[in-house]
C-alpha cells in the first residue's frame, strides 16, 4: 500500500525498535505518574488506535512516526501487564501462572495467523489490521475497567484492616 520493498519495510522495523527502546527508557518516568492499571489501559487504547491510523494513512513519513509511537506505547502495555502479573501472584504460583499466559499468546497468535490466511486475501489486509486495532482498543477498555475495579478494591481491602499493632495501642 505504501509501495515500497523490503528497505521500507526496514525502516518500519526500525522505527518501531526505537519507539520501544525509548518507550523502555521513558516507563519508569511515566509509570510514576500513573497507575499501573490506567497506564496499562491507555497504552492499549494508543496501540489499537495507531495501527488503525497507520494502514488507513497512506503516507510513509507519517507511519514512519506512528510506528515509533507504538513501539513506545507497546512498552506501557505489555510491560505494565508483566509488572501487574509479577506483583499480583504468590511466588509459589508465578511460573504457572507465566507458563499459562505464554501458552495462551502462543495459541492466539496461531489462530491469528489462521485467520489471517484465511481472511486476509477474501477481506483485504486493511481492514484485517483493522481489526487488529480494535481488538487493542477493546483490551485497553477492559485493563481500564477491570484492573481498575480491582485496583480499588485492594486498596479499600487494605484501608479496612488495621496496621499490625494497632489494636494494641488503640487499647
Amino acid at each position: 500500500m505504501l509501495g515500497g520493498g523490503a528497505p521500507e519495510l526496514g525502516w518500519l522495523m526500525s522505527a518501531q525498535a526505537v519507539g520501544g527502546l525509548t518507550g523502555g527508557v521513558l516507563i519508569g518516568q511515566v509509570g510514576k505518574a500513573f497507575a499501573p492499571a490506567r497506564l496499562m489501559g491507555l497504552s492499549g487504547l494508543a496501540v489499537g488506535a495507531l495501527i488503525i491510523a497507520i494502514v488507513n494513512i497512506p503516507s510513509l513519513p507519517i507511519d514512519l512516526a506512528l510506528i515509533a509511537l507504538v513501539g513506545l506505547t507497546g512498552v506501557g502495555l505489555f510491560v505494565t501487564g508483566q509488572t501487574l502479573l509479577q506483583s499480583g501472584v504468590a511466588d509459589e504460583f508465578r511460573g504457572r501462572v507465566f507458563g499459562a499466559l505464554m501458552t495462551s499468546w502462543a495459541l492466539a497468535e496461531l489462530l491469528g495467523m489462521a485467520l489471517a490466511g484465511v481472511l486476509g486475501g477474501r477481506v483485504g489486509v486493511v481492514p484485517m489490521f483493522d481489526a487488529a486495532g480494535a481488538l487493542y482498543c477493546a483490551a485497553g477498555l477492559l485493563a481500564l475497567a477491570l484492573l481498575g475495579v480491582a485496583a480499588r478494591e485492594r486498596a479499600s481491602q487494605a484501608a479496612a484492616q488495621p496496621v499490625q499493632g494497632e489494636a494494641y495501642r488503640a487499647g
